[in-house]
């Protein structure tokens, strides 16, 4: 396999604009074996999907732990932001990917017969608590931002470090 390409433009190689660099070069990436590409079928493609979104879920989760676990004075600001921009990355790569589904592969399910009902209703309702948590956790962060220096932040990153577990 060819080593993860970085774009720097705004418009990612795969066509769509600010695209997070690391989910541009999680699509770039092709199944080989043999020498030969291997075709993927849409139903890999939505499990590979899923596992790009639960890794970066827990290398933030895995961040945010690390910044809530130090004392008061030693977070840093760019970490903070970067963790804020992460989130709003993942919240972003997120909405479109249940948008999708919503769109493509509930109806598709529903339309061969499959009793998807309570399943497709239970994964709406989902995707909408997700998208809550993820806005509550930027608001979280943005507070947290304002208090890197200050006693009593400490409050602040335990409920940030609890919002982002939920993930």
């Amino acid at each position: 396999m060819e080593p993860l390409q970085k774009h720097t433009s705004a418009q990612s190689a795969h066509g769509i604009p600010d695209l997070p660099k690391w989910v541009d070069a999680a699509l770039a990436i092709t199944p080989v074996e043999g020498g030969q590409e291997v075709e993927v079928l849409p139903m890999e493609e939505l499990v590979y999907f899923h596992n790009i979104i639960r890794a970066e879920s827990d290398e933030i989760k895995k961040n945010a732990f690390d910044l809530a676990s130090l004392p008061t004075g030693n977070r840093k600001s760019r970490d903070i932001i970067e963790l804020i921009e992460r989130t709003r990355s993942l919240r972003s790569l997120l909405k479109c990917h249940c948008k999708s589904e919503e769109t493509i592969i509930f109806p598709a399910l529903q339309a061969k017969g499959v009793n998807a009902d309570a399943e497709t209703h239970t994964r709406l309702h989902e995707h909408a608590l997700e998208i809550k948590l993820f806005d509550s956790i930027s608001r979280k962060l943005s507070q947290a931002q304002h208090f890197t220096t200050q006693e009593g932040s400490e409050e602040i990153w335990r409920d940030i470090y609890a919002a982002i577990a939920e993930l």
